[in-house]
């Protein structure tokens, strides 16, 4: 022993280093198709559907939704969240027992695991083994490298999920992927992007896990319909809004401000629901905005102020009435202009002469907001050009598109009828409120039924020459 010293002794620390880095570029190199790392990931996949809660439900139409995770995989789902509805709320019921995989399968590196074992540290050591390989191989060149970590983390979720499903011989255990997928459109390159779709392909192809990409109705519009920039096969799966999160908006408020560590007063609580009503996405964005303010007197009256003008100018812009140029511009624009106002109107429950007319009753907030059937919005639209303006409104998420049915399946891409069959539009609160705000200006309102009335005149005008 004492001679195994001496030798120890001798050896210069940078000798020592050299000789243990090749021993674990050795260990790198003769560990066999990632097997700790998969062994690793395996556990922890059974460890999440050991700990998982298993869910009961009491009425039929729940049981219909949890049934989304008793089937085996055939094609990713695509669910659209209802923007007045809590996302996590909304997947933890519509997903039903089955059990979300808890990995970053699209990260830009390799992470460590936690030290509970001497596996985890083993892993750990290898991480930074192959991360060191990945940055070498790919010439230092970042895009080069995170497509090589994406690669590596696919091949090794993929193995673990089919060493599951061999051990999962009762077929009991159903997991899934959730994955944001604007955040990811927007992350991701047009080659990453298609590499990510063909890997959740393969995923449910071959019935190791369900993949379920969450979105807005706004966004399935942009994509599928307006840009038709993706055409990956999805089951599109939306609930209806209300039914998987019924709290009212004060609950939903209390939650959202216990999460961003806010304290406000009965006053303020008021102001901000007051502002944006019973619309998670807008109590969210709210309270976001209070949370991250810099100190201030009134900070939610302020804030609250400003979400309100910001939503009225974008408002005004959509409309055309900025710069008060409306009435200079291009028959293609003022007809824009007058088709979307007199859709804001009927959807405000204010579409008609006699309501315009009813007095200072018309001008009341409504307690309780009605959705319109499609067909009474579409009929607001002329041509191929309203068309196409319809869809628009929904992408750019001035309307909402509302299902009748509690979850409504069916498959993207298809015809864009498809998409608002047995339908209601919709406005969130807050744009109500700025849309009556303008329709209560005597200018703006006398401006556009003047313009309204120009555009019917000129159109009798062209039927009557045509039909001479």
């Amino acid at each position: 022993m004492s001679a195994i010293r001496s030798i120890l002794s001798r050896v210069k620390p940078t000798h020592y280093a050299l000789c243990t880095g090749a021993v674990l570029t050795a260990a790198l190199i003769t560990e066999s198709e990632h097997a700790s790392e998969i062994a690793m990931v395996k556990s922890s996949l059974l460890a999440s559907h050991d700990a998982s809660p298993k869910t009961s439900f009491d009425d039929d139409t729940e049981t219909d939704a949890l049934r989304l995770m008793q089937t085996q995989p055939s094609f990713p789902h695509l669910l659209v969240l209802p923007p007045q509805d809590d996302p996590t709320c909304v997947m933890n019921r519509v997903l039903g027992d089955g059990t979300r995989i808890d990995l970053d399968v699209h990260g830009t590196m390799l992470p460590i695991p936690p030290l509970h074992s001497l596996r985890h540290a083993w892993v750990g050591i290898l991480r930074c083994l192959r991360s060191i390989q990945y940055t070498v191989e790919s010439g230092f060149n970042d895009a080069s490298y995170q497509s090589k970590i994406r690669a590596h983390q696919r091949t090794v979720v993929t193995t673990a999920l089919q060493q599951v499903r061999e051990f999962d011989v009762a077929d009991s255990i159903s997991l899934y992927i959730a994955a944001d997928r604007a955040a990811l459109v927007r992350a991701l390159d047009p080659t990453e992007l298609s590499q990510l779709h063909l890997w959740f392909q393969g995923l449910c192809n071959n019935h190791l896990a369900h993949v379920v990409w969450t979105t807005s109705m706004a966004d399935v519009v942009g994509e599928f319909v307006v840009d038709q920039s993706q055409h990956d096969v999805c089951l599109l799966v939306r609930p209806q809004g209300g039914r998987f999160d019924n709290r009212d908006a004060a609950a939903k408020l209390s939650a959202l401000m216990a999460t961003y560590g806010l304290d406000g007063s009965d006053d303020d609580r008021q102001r901000i629901l007051d502002t944006v009503g019973n619309s998670w996405v807008d109590l969210d964005a709210l309270c976001a905005a209070i949370a991250n303010g810099a100190y201030a007197t009134d900070l939610v009256q302020q804030t609250c102020d400003g979400y309100q003008r910001d939503v009225a100018q974008s408002l005004r812009t959509f409309l055309h009435l900025d710069n008060n140029a409306l009435d200079q511009a291009d028959k293609a624009t003022q007809v824009d202009a007058v088709e979307k106002w007199q859709v804001f109107q009927r959807l405000c429950g204010l579409g008609s002469d006699l309501q315009m007319l009813a007095g200072p009753q018309a001008l009341m907030k409504r307690d309780k907001r009605v959705a319109v059937n499609v067909g009474a919005v579409l009929e607001l639209f002329s041509g191929a050009a309203g068309d196409r303006r319809f869809w628009e409104m929904i992408a750019a998420g001035w309307m909402q598109l509302q299902p009748q049915s509690d979850v409504d399946i069916g498959v993207v891409p298809c015809a864009p009828v498809e998409l608002c069959r047995e339908c209601h539009v919709a406005l969130r609160p807050v744009v109500e409120a700025a849309f009556r705000c303008l329709w209560m200006d005597d200018v703006i309102w006398k401006q556009m039924h003047a313009l309204q009335h120009k555009i019917d005149v000129d159109s009798v005008g062209i039927y009557t020459v045509c039909s001479g």
